[in-house]
């Protein structure tokens, strides 16, 4: 069985207001029937917006109305480029910015942002390998040994470590 994650449904105070920001921030193709809101990623999957009391009501759950949610939503671009301009969309459009968009230790590029209806979201372009980069991870192969003639270890004198 293969896990596909098709659709994310997030609880929006404001739907009106929550379906302004992911139209001006990532440009999805929108449908909109009254009550909800849902926004094709580009062929990547849904994410739908639903207003979050309903929401709640709906599994049974009081709404969360503040603070972390316990969740991140990770988008994942191609070039450090689009994590800039989608940063600079986002927070045109109303985000705050909670980690600056920056080169990581290991060669990813990152930032961090909460949109308007309380979602955080992070846009990364992950490391880039290159084949050079590739081949130095590869293992070694050990040379070839004569079996005729292995290879003996001198023995060590507990009383002469050094010998």
């Amino acid at each position: 069985m293969v896990l596909k994650l098709d659709v994310i449904t997030l609880g929006a105070p404001e739907v009106r207001a929550a379906r302004g920001f992911y139209a001006t921030a990532f440009s999805p193709a929108i449908a909109d029937d009254g009550d909800s809101v849902s926004l094709d990623l580009h062929g990547t999957g849904q994410l739908e917006l639903s207003e979050m009391a309903n929401l709640a009501a709906g599994v049974g759950a009081a709404p969360a109305t503040s603070g972390f949610r316990g969740y991140l939503l990770t988008y994942t671009v191609n070039q450090p480029t689009e994590v800039k301009i989608l940063m600079d969309a986002a927070v045109r459009s109303g985000a705050e910015v909670l980690k600056p968009a920056k080169k990581a230790l290991f060669g990813s590029f990152s930032g961090v942002f909460r949109a308007p209806d309380g979602a955080i979201w992070k846009l990364v372009r992950p490391p880039t390998r290159t084949p050079d980069a590739q081949r130095k991870l590869r293992c070694r192969p050990r040379p070839p040994s004569s079996s005729a003639s292995p290879r003996r270890r001198r023995p060590r004198s507990s009383t002469k470590p050094w010998a």
